[in-house]
């Protein structure tokens, strides 16, 4: 759905789209991923507290197929953000979980989770090379909405199966809560959730009264809210571990703390596929006729392609260790947007050969395959007892802050494209380098 979002958001309404700006649609867009993967913290809450894995994912899907639905429908931006508020809790409830149900097939030390995630993150994106070619083939003949409406026939046929193939997830671990809410939790959490709606509300109120309401005032505000939520969250599980004098989750949750940020870099680069990418393809690459979209599947291509040797080469007893993967991951990432530098200098102001953007994709996704599997693994690896979803929900935070960042760069794009890439590329190897010059401490504490 994301590989047509932002070309509906700012096409013209002649020609299917919404008709809004370019910068604020690429704006937005980062935003609404950002939310998605913010929202894993609730899914990660329910699962541990009330539901359990399994419900937990069952009803994130149908919410999310109930979003796609909405994007069905001719009735524009009202259509838009009821689909968003769907898919971003839904999506909340399922994407944390079912991460966390693929690591409790396996016992906890078990050698064979890596090269599990590695297979599981193969399946996504299988998804990811079919999809972008279908929903835009299908956009092109008709229109947008019934492209969207592959995504909500899709989520239909994942929900089918997983109900059907339940009995082959009857353990307890997936079908109860691991730490049940009580009823002095309860009131706590009403509490909470009063006081968060309370402030946000006086902000918001503030910021009308001062005549600084508007879209991009807005993006800011939630983007630096939701760079702080990982910060509040592992504070809070690092003091929980510190009372119980368990040295052992609380030297991992240390070690975790620089390998998190290292995601938080590398996806800020990752995640712009689907936003300042697009764009460049959309504006600045020799298409050939063929939709701009269809670029943003050369990724799951190369994850494919790639896939089979890592998978084989994490079973290996002896292999890197993961921080240096991260340090490799940082350092791809990097030369990918020095590669978009290049290939914005190269073309002396002309539109820019499709081949650039294959190379781009290749390199990132190499990156991509060394940090985004083993981040899943690491943190199932290192996860604390009772907070066995809510772990895996603040991994997936990464993303949601690199969207969040994402949303806050975008306008830097407009106004010089090169410096842009080379800046970002230049951090994110710069970063490479500092993880290693650290990682021997990050493998001495994870136990």
């Amino acid at each position: 759905m994301t590989a047509i979002l932002l070309y509906y958001m700012y096409y013209s309404i002649s020609d299917g789209g919404l008709g809004l700006d370019p910068a604020l649609s690429a704006s937005v867009v980062a935003l609404y991923s950002s939310l998605v993967y913010l929202s894993g913290i609730s899914g990660g809450f329910i699962s541990d507290r009330l539901l359990g894995p399994y419900k937990t994912v069952l009803y994130g899907g149908i919410l999310i197929m109930f979003g796609h639905i909405s994007l069905t429908l001719p009735y524009g931006i009202n259509s838009l953000l009821i689909s968003f508020a769907f898919i971003i809790i839904g999506t909340g409830f399922l994407k944390s979980n079912i991460s966390t149900m693929v690591g409790l097939l396996y016992d906890k030390n078990d050698k064979k989770k890596d090269s599990a995630y590695t297979i599981f993150y193969l399946g996504i994106n299988i998804g990811g090379l079919i999809s972008p070619i279908l929903m835009s083939s299908i956009a092109l003949i008709y229109n947008f909405h019934v492209g969207f409406s592959l995504a909500a026939i899709g989520m239909f046929i994942g929900l089918l199966i997983y109900v059907l193939t339940r009995k082959n997830l009857l353990k307890e671990d997936f079908l109860y809560p691991t730490s049940p809410l009580t009823e002095e939790d309860k009131t706590n959490l009403l509490k909470k959730v009063f006081h968060l709606i309370t402030g946000l509300s006086l902000i918001l109120i503030l910021i009308y009264f001062i005549g600084y309401l508007n879209t991009e005032n807005i993006i800011f505000l939630a983007s630096i809210i939701i760079c702080l939520v990982p910060v509040y969250y592992i504070y809070n599980m690092l003091n929980s571990i510190k009372k119980e004098n368990n040295k052992v989750e609380f030297n991992n949750m240390i070690a975790f703390i620089p390998i998190f940020i290292g995601s938080i870099l590398f996806y800020t680069l990752m995640d712009q596929g689907s936003t300042i990418l697009a764009w460049l393809v959309d504006m600045k690459v020799q298409l050939g006729g063929i939709p701009p979209s269809w670029l943003q599947s050369m990724n799951p291509i190369f994850i494919m392609i790639f896939t089979p040797f890592f998978s084989y080469l994490w079973t290996k007893e002896t292999q890197i260790s993961d921080s240096l993967k991260y340090v490799l991951g940082l350092l791809l990432a990097g030369i990918s947007f020095l590669i978009l530098a290049a290939s914005l200098i190269s073309s002396e102001g002309e539109k820019i050969n499709a081949l650039w953007i294959i190379i781009f994709w290749a390199v990132i996704t190499l990156g991509e395959i060394l940090i985004s599997p083993t981040g899943l693994a690491l943190a199932s690896k290192l996860a604390p007892r009772k907070f066995q979803s809510q772990f895996m929900s603040i991994w997936l935070l990464n993303s949601a802050v690199s969207s969040a960042i994402g949303s806050l760069i975008v306008k830097f794009y407009e106004q010089d494209p090169i410096i842009y890439f080379t800046v970002l590329g230049a951090i994110a190897i710069l970063s490479g380098l500092i993880l290693f010059a650290f990682k021997n401490k990050i493998n001495n504490l994870i136990q």
